[in-house]
């Protein structure tokens, strides 16, 4: 299992590298509008959390640390602020318990079933972007080596926010104004979307990947050191068990 995580992880962790100029290009575009103070106003306001996960276990707690950073953030949002969730991986929605999983959505698993692409990207944006909400975060986990992968929370506005504040997008120049430029801007956002995502389940694959081959290294290594102590045990047992029968076998000649 291990030298196929490796292989595996070798094959993601390219495409990842290429796929990295997309994903820059997308949070620069998405996070430059700030959200603070999308929440004021009356009404609860519909806070939509992306989860990316993996679709599988035997990688250690990578999956775990994920559930853990969105059950944090929901537990600290203020009362004015709805949580939904959007679940990516089948670990995603399996990691949630009790009357959270109610706060679901959408669900998705089997993602890596197939190589990630960006057609899988899209096709997630295209869903997104049908649920209503004020805000959204993506919490994913960023590949840092092979021995660090760490959760990691990235806030994007909403397009309805975009929108509101395009003032932000003075910087830009379009080919269309008027209606046709509001066409334009929900095909950019969904672009934007796409690209962010398919980097992100791209990051998330490399760090189950190399989380897996650290995992299955470890097992290997406590499986050894086991094998070793039931070794020594047995050969302790073995050899009580011969000294006794001697012991006897001495005793039985001297008594005749």
């Amino acid at each position: 299992m291990k030298m196929v995580a490796q292989a595996k992880l070798s094959q993601v962790q390219s495409r990842c590298m290429v796929a990295a100029p997309f994903t820059k290009g997308a949070e620069d575009f998405l996070t430059a509008f700030s959200t603070d103070g999308a929440e004021s106003g009356e009404g609860k306001t519909q806070h939509l959390v992306i989860m990316i996960t993996g679709d599988r276990g035997l990688c250690g707690s990578v999956n775990n640390k994920v559930i853990k950073a969105v059950m944090a953030m929901h537990n600290g949002m203020p009362a004015n602020e709805q949580t939904i969730l959007f679940g990516i991986g089948q670990k995603a929605q399996d990691g949630i318990k009790g009357d959270e999983r109610e706060l679901f959505a959408r669900s998705y698993r089997d993602i890596g079933a197939v190589p990630v692409n960006f057609a899988q990207a899209s096709l997630l944006a295209e869903d997104i972007l049908s649920i209503p909400h004020d805000k959204a975060s993506i919490v994913y986990t960023k590949y840092v080596n092979q021995l660090s992968q760490v959760p990691t929370s990235v806030s994007l506005p909403s397009k309805q926010f975009i929108e509101d504040n395009m003032s932000e997008m003075d910087e830009y120049e379009f080919d269309t104004d008027g209606e046709a430029g509001v066409l334009s801007l929900d095909d950019l956002y969904e672009f934007q979307l796409a690209s962010l995502l398919h980097g992100y389940l791209l990051d998330t694959s490399t760090s189950e990947q190399a989380a897996r081959v650290q995992a299955m290294d470890n097992s290997t290594k406590n499986a050894n050191e086991l094998v070793e102590s039931l070794t020594l045990t047995y050969n302790k047992a073995r050899q009580a068990k011969i000294t006794g029968e001697l012991i006897e076998i001495i005793s039985g000649a001297e008594a005749v």
